[in-house]
């Protein structure tokens, strides 16, 4: 099967692009933490920042690389050696675990690192992931990388018209439930952990799409004749429809929004050195995913936001989020993996 779709290349940079943007909806995405900062540019009573964070929205499109990623995968070799993958991650996470849980401990949070054996229980698990909240999406996420093949199998044997219905009704639904019986959900965890899945679901089946049934040279052809200009002016407008679609019921299509913006940006020749850098963020996104937030919202928020400016504090957290990944990555492989024979 000959596949016509992003280069490997592209694949990093748009990891690196959508842990950079994970990065700023954090920092950013709340309402109290418009106080933490100084902005200069408001709109109406909402700070710049705060708006362009609405549109980062990175879990859908981790999703859609990882749907995307591993239907190449079963494509080419017919196969995924699901359980493997699925042992990386968790060593990965039961490492960076260790390592914080220990920090917190040290840092006088004992009532909750590692507070008590249920609390360590559901963490381990990522039933529940009251250490880290970020890591909200693993459990469901691990749940479609081992239903993964099944999932493939089941939608290459239908029409494919039927897989973009599959799609549709699994969006309208999920947006009807979280806008009407979120806080319902929320409160009932099992029902909530089940929405999300199905949630997830909805990226994960649209990167198996991309590269099933989309012509990705051909986008890119036509687009490029336009004119880096036309190239440039779309990247805004892209930029202006998501400010709009912000707030209900527009904002039921913000998923489609976000993987759209995503596929868009990797139409787009990324200059060199900036390419090198985002390349180098995705090779070690999984780790900075699991270590930020105990920068910026448990351990450290008040040195982080005390760089005041929201440029400087987001590449104050993002330096440090890299190079703690490049030294917990260092560790996971060269002694993690070994430990338990996975090298």
């Amino acid at each position: 099967m000959v596949l016509d779709t992003f280069t490997r290349t592209t694949t990093a940079e748009l990891k690196g692009l959508a842990i950079s943007l994970m990065l700023f909806l954090h920092l950013f995405h709340g309402s109290d933490t418009i106080t933490k900062y100084t902005s200069f540019c408001y709109i109406g009573h909402d700070t710049l920042t705060h708006i362009l964070s609405s549109l980062c929205n990175p879990v859908y499109a981790f999703t859609f690389l990882s749907g995307y990623g591993l239907f190449i995968a079963y494509s080419s070799q017919g196969r995924l050696n699901v359980w493997e993958r699925l042992n990386a991650l968790y060593l990965k996470y039961w490492l960076s675990l260790i390592i914080f849980v220990f920090m917190g401990y040290c840092l006088g949070l004992g009532d909750k690192y590692p507070g008590s054996w249920l609390m360590v229980l559901e963490n381990v698990t990522s039933w529940k992931t009251s250490y880290n909240g970020t890591i909200w999406f693993l459990f469901p996420y691990s749940v479609l990388l081992v239903a993964s093949p099944k999932i493939f199998y089941f939608l290459n044997s239908i029409h494919r018209n039927w897989s973009y219905v599959a799609v549709f009704v699994l969006f309208v639904v999920c947006s009807m439930l979280l806008h009407w019986y979120g806080s319902f959900l929320i409160s009932n965890h099992p029902l909530y952990v089940i929405e999300h899945i199905a949630e997830l679901l909805i990226p994960f089946i649209i990167g198996m799409i991309f590269v099933r049934d989309i012509k990705y040279s051909v986008i890119k052809k036509k687009l490029y004749g336009q004119g880096t200009t036309v190239v440039v002016l779309l990247l805004f407008v892209f930029c202006f429809i998501g400010i709009l679609i912000r707030d209900w019921p527009l904002g039921l299509f913000t998923p489609i929004y976000v993987l759209g913006l995503y596929i868009y940006i990797s139409l787009i020749n990324i200059p060199k050195y900036l390419s090198r850098v985002l390349c180098s963020l995705g090779k070690h996104s999984t780790s900075i995913w699991f270590i930020h937030a105990y920068y910026c919202w448990y351990f450290f928020p008040n040195e982080i936001y005390s760089l005041k400016y929201p440029i400087f504090i987001f590449l104050g957290l993002l330096g440090s989020s890299y190079v703690s990944a490049l030294l917990l990555d260092f560790m996971f492989k060269g002694l993690f993996l070994k430990v338990f024979k996975l090298n």
